[in-house]
């Protein structure tokens, strides 16, 4: 099930880590360059495989606990604004924490263009997931077909917060224990009933 979503979801955890090392790259070869805190040199860097390592278990445990990558129903895998953004910098004051207490001689501007730098690529990912899901549900080639059992209060919040999505899911209609009737919740037909769903899932192509 959501086979194609979670194909996505693989690409942008593997994606969100490298675009992670690269910003922390950059974050650290930036300090040679800009005339901010004491004057360093091409032999003094700071960062080392290790930190590296510890700033990719960070960034993934974080992003894990605020399910940033969650593919339940509801939501869409590419993360909303806020969840991300809340990743980021939480992540970042661990780092800074880390750097704080463990070493004195840290750099302190490492942090904030490491924040600066991570959020725009992760930022720039998501569009471009965005896009590609839009540019599916054009297409007609979707990531997820889905139908809602039930046509109760709590089935109809998950179908508006899946209408609201702009990525490439539909949701193809209910199945309902009233069966076919001439008028149902959202706009969305009634395709049968609970009974029904494994012929339903043939017939539409059913993801979920």
């Amino acid at each position: 099930m959501f086979g194609k979503l979670r194909r996505l979801v693989i690409f942008l955890v593997i994606a969100d880590a490298v675009a992670t090392q690269i910003a922390l790259f950059l974050a650290d070869q930036e300090r040679l360059y800009v005339p901010l805190g004491r004057t360093l040199d091409s032999v003094n860097i700071f960062l080392n495989a290790t930190f590296h390592l510890r700033v990719a278990v960070v960034w993934g445990d974080v992003f894990l606990t605020l399910s940033v990558y969650d593919v339940r129903p509801e939501f869409w895998p590419v993360g909303n604004a806020r969840t991300v953004l809340a990743g980021v910098m939480i992540s970042a004051c661990v780092v800074a924490g880390v750097l704080y207490f463990g070493l004195s001689d840290s750099p302190r501007l490492l942090v904030g263009d490491l924040l600066v730098f991570d959020l725009a690529f992760l930022a720039g990912l998501r569009l471009v997931a965005g896009a590609y899901g839009r540019r599916r549900r054009e297409s007609g080639s979707l990531l997820s077909c889905i139908i809602i059992v039930g046509t109760g209060d709590p089935a109809v919040a998950v179908g508006r917060a899946l209408l609201r999505k702009s990525g490439g899911v539909e949701v193809v209609g209910w199945a309902d224990s009233n069966g076919v009737v001439s008028k149902s919740p959202l706009e969305l037909p009634i395709l049968g009933t609970p009974a029904e769903v494994p012929d339903l899932i043939g017939q539409y192509g059913i993801d979920e």
